[in-house]
């Protein structure tokens, strides 16, 4: 564009000075001339240079860095876009991680509760069976004992101190040197029982019956006697509460 312009500019000054040298036009009309010429071929020379691809290319360079830009801003736009979305998917997961472990806590708290009542039962269960195994026991021991009697009535020289026997078929049984010590034995059948040099110091026969029973140096000091059926077949009542005299 330039190099237009100089040649045109070198084009009219050569016009002009060889319209000087022809003619007798003063000099203020000469530079009048060659203005008005430089103005006309720096106007030409522009007009011919700015036909508006110019202008389309610089628009076009506008308009591509401006979608540059923009390209950029969304980007980045974008980016923080499926961050937002990142984190509020994080939040919702979180509550509702949250609210399952609120559920669970709740449940736990209530099974607690029901282990805790179950247990509770649990232990009252337990203690009437210890009471209900308590009593077989005792019930065990009697029928044991009351089997032995019955089975064997051999129990010459046996320890029972303390033994309740109450109710027991003793009939006939051998009680040689058995020691009863404060053994119950009320209402005990001992009718035709060897007794003899047997130990029944501090024992309970009331309501026993010793009909034709031995007693040969039989212990009986501090026996309890009443309604007792004694050896003889007398009654307790009727000889002073006692059948000591009455063997």
């Amino acid at each position: 564009m330039r190099d237009l312009k100089t040649a045109v500019v070198t084009l009219l000054l050569t016009v002009s000075l060889a319209a000087g040298c022809t003619g007798n036009n003063p000099e203020g009309d000469l530079d009048a001339k060659y203005q008005e010429g430089y103005d006309a071929g720096y106007g030409d020379a522009y007009d011919a240079s700015y036909d508006g691809v110019a202008q389309h290319q610089y628009n076009e360079g506008w308009d591509d860095g401006w979608v540059v830009a923009n390209a950029d801003s969304q980007i980045e736009i974008t980016e923080l876009q499926a961050t937002v979305s990142g984190l509020e998917d994080a939040i919702a997961l979180m509550e509702e991680q949250r609210n399952s472990l609120l559920a669970l806590l709740s449940d736990s708290q209530e099974f607690a509760n029901h282990t805790i009542a179950v247990a509770e039962a649990m232990n009252e269960t337990v203690a009437g069976l210890h009471v209900m195994l308590a009593e077989n026991a005792t019930l065990v021991q009697q029928l044991q004992t009351e089997a032995v009697f019955q089975e064997n009535l051999y129990l010459a020289g046996t320890d029972l101190y303390n033994a309740d026997l109450a109710g027991a078929s003793l009939v006939g049984a051998s009680l040689y040197g058995t020691i009863l010590t404060h053994a119950n034995l009320g209402g005990v059948n001992l009718t035709d029982t060897d007794m003899r040099h047997a130990d029944l110091g501090g024992a309970y026969l009331g309501h026993a019956d010793l009909t034709g029973a031995i007693t040969y140096q039989t212990f009986l000091q501090g026996v309890t006697w009443h309604n007792t059926i004694c050896p003889d077949g007398t009654n307790s009542d009727d000889n002073g509460d006692t059948c000591e005299n009455n063997l």
